[in-house]
């Protein structure tokens, strides 16, 4: 078939555009990482100054102004990353004389997130100690009861000693690194109070010769665990092993 003269620019624009095409979407892709990075990063800083101000309000007796601030962490908060909250809003709505909808509060937070794959939470399901402190209430925790040293920090779980202590646990297998097999093995791990693995799994693979060297190079190494205002529990890190 003959191609007229117009026919053939128009193709050539079209050719020349597809490289500027994808560079352009990359370059979206990127922005729209960056703006999500960014957009969780205010989100985090939301929960964390509204559970901050419930607490220092509850800290002062004031059980109806702490309320009003928990009462809208927990309108914004659907993964339960200031899940304590829960636990003195129960004990707001026992202070103002309502003990039934303390309980209920709970017992709801429970339903909530029951409901939600244990996958998605940050560091660790709040269901163990949702459900304990339902199970203790009307009390208040021990762990929970303001003091004057109250850590009000989150620490996420870690490798004991950095990076560098993991990666002398890490045996390069000479086979798939003479065959210039390389790539980034994600372990998802499980960690407990004392920062031992509890559990592992290769979460995202990339040879099974790299996926097998990571996996035991995470199972040999001390971690140190997750701690929730000033308490260790058991919790949740992915781990990247980069092969190169």
């Amino acid at each position: 078939m003959r191609i007229s003269l117009p026919e053939f620019k128009n193709f050539s624009v079209i050719f020349i555009s597809v490289p500027i095409l994808v560079i352009f979407l990359n370059q979206c892709s990127t922005l729209e990482l960056v703006r999500n990075a960014r957009d969780q990063a205010i989100f985090y800083q939301q929960c964390d100054t509204l559970f901050k101000s419930g607490f220092h309000s509850f800290s002062d007796g004031d059980y109806q102004q702490a309320k009003a601030w928990f009462d809208t962490l927990g309108g914004i908060d659907s993964l339960g990353l200031q899940y304590e909250a829960y636990a003195y809003l129960a004990q707001c709505e026992r202070k103002l004389g309502n003990e039934t909808g303390g309980a209920e509060v709970l017992s709801a937070a429970i339903d909530k997130f029951a409901a939600i794959d244990s996958n998605k939470f940050h560091y660790a399901s709040p269901l163990p100690e949702l459900k304990y402190w339902a199970g203790i209430y009307p009390k208040l925790a021990q762990e929970l009861r303001p003091r004057k040293d109250f850590d009000l920090t989150i620490q996420p779980p870690g490798v004991l000693g950095g990076m560098q202590a993991l990666y002398k646990q890490v045996d390069y297998p000479e086979i798939a690194k003479g065959m210039g097999i390389k790539g980034t093995v994600s372990i998802r791990t499980s960690i407990n109070t004392l920062g031992q693995v509890e559990s592992a799994r290769v979460e995202k693979p990339v040879h099974p010769d790299l996926d097998k060297a990571a996996l035991t190079a995470v199972k040999a190494t001390t971690f140190t665990p997750l701690i929730r205002y000033g308490r260790p529990i058991k919790g949740n890190l992915s781990v990247p092993i980069v092969f190169r």
